[in-house]
């Protein structure tokens, strides 16, 4: 606050019982953290944009996702998985440890991506017991949520967080998640897209999917692709997100 606003502020204040003056600094307060808050935000989802935007394949924008997403709601452990040509999902990346709601190997649908496609709003994930480090089992209690991915209000892919299930998301971590999915959602689709074109349209990508808190450069990644001016298109593709108001079961 500059100092001219303090003056007019005591102006405003001088006079007033002492009650109502301390309300309505507290009130002041609250709305210059909120004011605060809001702009910590916004650059962060500005980085989220930024940092896929500068990356050349979809396994490397959806790693700067995850490490972007993971500080912005103190995630323990997140992953994105997207839907190929035959409409089945694929996991892209994952983040600290490989989520256990994703199947180990091969393209995929369950129920919770029934689930997702029906309601398109976030969907509590079952706690796990146990999770897989370096090949191995260990002993964890984590639960989350997967967030759908949407374009044009169709599910094109979904995102998953995870915490300790004695620190859960709150509500507002659940809201900056879907944020920034929907903040990630139309780089993502422009890179998959470009891949998709340089292999001929062909399923998910073969070795597209990489740990990126333990090694991203594993398996056998796609090549490098050169960025093409789009041909310009009547309207725009959208990556919206249905907000949702609160966690539902």
């Amino acid at each position: 606050m500059t100092a001219i606003a303090e003056r007019r502020l005591e102006q405003l204040l001088k006079g007033l019982p002492l009650e109502r003056q301390a309300e309505i600094l507290a009130a002041l307060h609250n709305e210059i953290a909120q004011e605060r808050q809001r702009r910590v935000e916004s650059d962060a989802l500005r980085a989220i944009t930024a940092a896929i935007a500068t990356s050349d394949r979809l396994i490397e924008g959806a790693a700067e996702f995850l490490e972007h997403l993971s500080r912005l709601v103190r995630a323990h452990g997140c992953a994105v998985a997207l839907m190929d040509p035959g409409r089945r999902f694929f996991t892209v990346a994952s983040r600290n440890f490989p989520d256990p709601a994703f199947p180990a190997t091969g393209p995929f649908t369950n129920a919770l991506t029934e689930r997702l496609g029906r309601g398109r709003v976030p969907v509590p994930l079952a706690e796990a017991e146990t999770l897989r480090r370096h090949g191995r089992a260990v002993p964890a209690r984590v639960a989350g949520w997967a967030i759908p991915l949407l374009v044009d209000d169709e599910l094109r892919g979904f995102v998953t967080i995870r915490r300790a299930h004695a620190d859960p998301f709150t509500h507002d971590h659940l809201r900056l998640a879907q944020d920034a999915v929907m903040a990630a959602a139309p780089g993502l689709m422009l890179l998959q897209r470009l891949e998709q074109m340089h292999r001929g349209g062909g399923g998910p990508i073969e070795g597209s999917s990489a740990d990126a808190g333990e090694d991203p450069g594993r398996g056998r990644s796609s090549p490098r692709l050169r960025r093409v001016p789009a041909k310009p298109k009547r309207g725009r593709e959208s990556g919206l997100l249905r907000r949702h108001d609160g966690p539902h079961a």
